[in-house]
């Protein structure tokens, strides 16, 4: 089915990985929140790489619930390009990447 996703909340790990981010949310009126920050690839985003994206939520009772949000698929590059849609195209204009098309050349 369809589902839509509400952020309240992006907490970054420290970071050594070949591709580091660092989102957080801004909100810019009362019914717009944006999704601002960077992203540093050291090396070429290509579809050798495998994503994992593992989200935990806060729950009613005050807890962290691991495992919340789990996406995990071969062909880093086109999978994340086929999850975006038509989103892909501003998420790339947004974050200042180079190119829209795999692969996406490292960043600084």
């Amino acid at each position: 089915g369809e589902y839509r996703t509400k952020f309240e909340r992006v907490y970054p790990c420290k970071s050594t990985n070949t591709f580091q981010t660092n989102l957080y949310f801004s909100k810019r009126t009362s019914s717009i929140t944006e999704m601002k920050g960077n992203f540093t690839l050291l090396k070429l985003l290509d579809d050798s790489y495998l994503i994992d994206i593992n989200a935990a939520s806060w729950n009613l009772t005050g807890d962290w619930k691991p495992n919340s949000m789990v996406h995990l698929s071969k062909n880093a590059c086109s999978s994340l390009k086929t999850c975006f849609g038509n989103a892909w195209y501003s998420f790339i204009e947004d974050f200042n990447f180079s190119k829209s098309s795999c692969p996406i050349p490292p960043t600084t």
